[in-house]
């Protein structure tokens, strides 16, 4: 594991602007890179929900995502219930390719 000099990391209810703060802070700093917990989950069932829901998770309306939702969420507990730091592992490793990649990153963790 890679140990960047800080990691941030924004906490909040859905969809009341954790994505937009970060938009905000990164303009003040090119160097801040977002990696979210959800995008894990999105990564793992982006197949199965474009297949048997017909929208893609990544450009979904607010709608979809709804639908999406309770999906995401029971999937995200069973991995959690087999290994709690299951998701946390993910984004880590995440972090740890792109310091790799550019050892400025200022990682934000939404």
């Amino acid at each position: 594991m890679i140990y960047p000099r800080q990691v941030l990391a924004i906490a909040a209810n859905r969809q009341c602007g954790k994505d937009t703060l970060f938009s905000r802070m990164r303009a003040q700093n090119p160097y801040y890179v977002r990696f979210g917990l959800a995008d894990c989950l999105k990564d793992d069932l982006h197949p199965f929900i474009l297949k048997h829901f017909g929208f893609d998770i990544w450009s979904c309306t607010p709608e979809q995502k709804e639908l999406a939702r309770p999906l995401l969420i029971s999937y995200g507990c069973a991995q959690r219930a087999v290994d709690i730091d299951y998701w946390v592992n993910k984004v880590i490793d995440k972090i740890d390719t792109q310091l790799v990649i550019d050892p400025n990153v200022l990682p934000v963790v939404t």
